[in-house]
């Protein structure tokens, strides 16, 4: 690769930005450009390598990349709703409305090993670091989140950038969605709750420790001492910070908008990842495809679409799904218990799935019908292991005793519908059920089914 520097662009400020430069590794690789109102392209270098592609959906070519918008891998991480709002408050007259000024501003900082720079711009070569001791051991109230935010925001702290801020859509309008308060940061996705959703660090933390105890490949979380803030260990950098894998989110992979992540199934994540992990390596991603699936139902979390699920790689011979990650048992929060499982599955949405499931692992993943036993097992063993966990936390935290009590209820639920067909007196949900019944947890009230009809409130307004 040449060790020339890109040329400069000038540029005046508040004008709109005309290309940006694509990094990986330090390495200059590539230009992406627009053309016109919408079109976008993107040009490698002439001695790129093979391996040094910018997405698994675009290999190293001589001719360019066209895509009437800007490329699906490209929207993967671009800011949207109130943390754009927050960046307009910060930045002001440097966003101009197009997506490229907005990912020229937040490229750099992003997940995976591809930055993205104004053109002429280099990235910053080593990452600063950021004291997690202030979010693990200080104020994580939903007003000094925010302002954790913006300070960044305004220093210009190399690698922290927003992600996801709560929507203000009351619960129950038709294009609400399971939005969580969070930062990325070099090391770490540092998440907060909000009295719309309170202690999510908590109900993430706990459920995500199902998918650990369940032998799953899971990220690891830290929470803080409030209880309001939860640290998720990043599984593509180092312990530097520095970025070692690529990774892709299904919603990319499939050429989808983020508006769309609702809309696909299970089946056509499981058709795009035959298409993208090597033969020999297909089966086992398969089998873990499956176990996240499984893991989704038992914990109802009905908010795992096509940007939660995702695969990392280190080349194009070496690429796996993600670890499980945002994984919330987002049924025990009012205005999102009766919503169904986010993604569709053998063309339906249910928590009851029965055969459909057996269907879907046998003929889609390739696993028998013993093996998905197996893994059912396994989930709903790692449940009831970590019951006695959220029990001592909610003892911990009173707050958090209603959202506790509605988790463990509806892993029972979840346990039950996928064990139904379980003999034995040993059975996973006759056990949590002895569990619930031994802690006299009262029932929870259901709530109105809000929305259009057959449409769960989680799900925003279908795309044309």
């Amino acid at each position: 690769m040449s060790t020339s520097k890109p040329r400069r662009a000038t540029r005046q400020p508040g004008s709109s930005l005309a290309a940006c430069d694509v990094w990986r590794f330090g390495r200059h690789i590539a230009r992406l450009h627009r053309e016109g109102d919408f079109k976008h392209v993107l040009t490698y270098a002439a001695d790129a390598g093979a391996d040094e592609f910018v997405s698994l959906t675009m290999p190293v070519q001589g001719n360019p990349w066209e895509w009437p918008e800007l490329h699906p891998f490209f929207r993967m991480n671009l800011p949207e709703g109130d943390q754009l709002g927050m960046l307009k408050e910060a930045f002001g007259p440097r966003l101009d409305g197009t997506d490229l000024t907005l990912l020229g501003l937040v490229g750099a900082n992003g997940i995976g090993r591809i930055q993205i720079v104004p053109e002429g711009q280099s990235p910053t070569d080593s990452p600063e670091d950021f004291d997690l001791g202030h979010v693990l051991k200080g104020d994580n109230s939903e007003s000094a989140f925010r302002d954790l935010l913006r300070q960044h925001l305004r220093s210009g702290v190399s690698g922290v950038m927003p992600k996801l801020l709560s929507p203000e859509q009351a619960p129950g309008s038709e294009d609400v969605e399971f939005r969580k308060a969070s930062f990325v940061t070099p090391r770490a996705i540092i998440k907060g709750s909000s009295a719309r959703l309170p202690h999510l660090a908590l109900n993430e933390h706990l459920t995500m420790e199902v998918a650990r105890r369940s032998g799953m490949p899971a990220a690891r979380t830290l929470v803080s001492e409030d209880g309001l803030a939860l640290v998720v260990e990043r599984f593509d950098t180092d312990a530097q910070g520095h970025p070692v894998s690529g990774v892709e989110d299904f919603c990319s992979l499939l050429a989808m908008r983020p508006a769309e992540k609702y809309d696909t199934t299970w089946e056509r994540i499981a058709q795009s990842l035959r298409s993208y992990v090597p033969a020999a390596q297909r089966a086992k991603q398969l089998e873990t495809l499956l176990q996240i699936v499984v893991l989704n139902y038992v914990v109802r979390n009905a908010d795992c679409h096509s940007k939660n699920v995702a695969l990392i790689y280190g080349d194009a011979g070496d690429v796996r799904l993600a670890p499980a990650y945002d994984v919330v048992t987002t049924v025990a929060y009012t205005g999102f218990r009766d919503s169904p499982p986010g993604l569709l599955l053998g063309g339906k949405k249910s928590w009851a799935p029965g055969s459909t499931l057996g269907r879907f692992a046998q003929s889609v993943c390739g696993v028998a019908p013993r093996k998905l036993k197996e893994t059912v097992e396994r989930v709903a063993e790692a449940a009831l292991s970590v019951f006695p966990d959220v029990v001592r936390t909610m003892n911990a935290y009173p707050d958090f005793h209603e959202i506790g009590k509605r988790m463990l209820l509806a892993w029972e639920e979840g346990i039950r519908a996928l064990t139904a067909g379980a003999k034995s007196d040993e059975a996973p949900q006759d056990r949590m059920r002895e569990l619930v019944e031994s802690n006299r947890f009262s029932p929870v009230e259901p709530e109105p089914r809000r929305g259009s009809p057959g449409r769960g409130v989680m799900v925003g307004p279908r795309t044309r």
